[in-house]
């Protein structure tokens, strides 16, 4: 239902950002995001070892998009050129035009503005291309800093699930947090 807007893979622009796929000339600056252990504190994932782990990542993600599983940006510093985190669909459900998504930056790009600023463009695309009526982020309670963000986008905490996620095969509390466009 939803090939007609992911396939191509879209590019989406901002002022200071582009969302675009991952690809292997990304390897080096997504290596660096993703093995400071700092990016995957609250994600499922671990650090990257080494590049191979990075190369195996992007091949995953490739392979996850051409089954409509996943889809992953790139988050891409226009005045660098270079990309500096990622922001995902990580699950979409054409039924109830619902989409969750997730994100990481590198280290030296947060509280800044990108992570903002890219969620923004891509709930946009969501909600005024694609049509969802619903996004949803879980987020673990001592993310203070994405709940912030989450609540700056306009994001309204609707949960408090108990055992709610999987981080690194430990089950978690979260926070399930929505947006509804008016």
């Amino acid at each position: 239902m939803y090939n007609q807007f992911f396939k191509p893979f879209p590019t989406i622009s901002a002022p200071r950002i582009t969302l675009r796929r991952i690809t292997m000339k990304d390897l080096t600056p997504l290596y660096d995001a993703c093995s400071d252990p700092s990016s995957s504190r609250y994600s499922g994932w671990y650090p990257h070892v080494d590049k191979s782990d990075t190369a195996a990542f992007i091949r995953y993600l490739n392979k996850s998009y051409r089954r409509n599983k996943l889809f992953t940006f790139g988050i891409i510093e226009n005045k660098l050129g270079c990309l500096i985190g990622t922001i995902s669909v990580v699950n979409i459900n054409p039924e109830y035009t619902i989409a969750e998504i997730g994100y990481t930056v590198s280290s030296k790009y947060r509280r800044k503005g990108y992570t903002g600023e890219s969620a923004r463009a891509l709930i946009d695309y969501l909600v005024k291309v694609v049509g969802i009526k619903r996004v949803e982020a879980k987020v673990l309670p001592e993310n203070e800093a994405s709940r912030k963000l989450l609540e700056s986008l306009g994001f309204k905490i609707e949960a408090f699930q108990k055992n709610g996620a999987v981080i690194r095969g430990e089950i978690k509390d979260c926070c399930l947090y929505s947006y509804i466009p008016e």
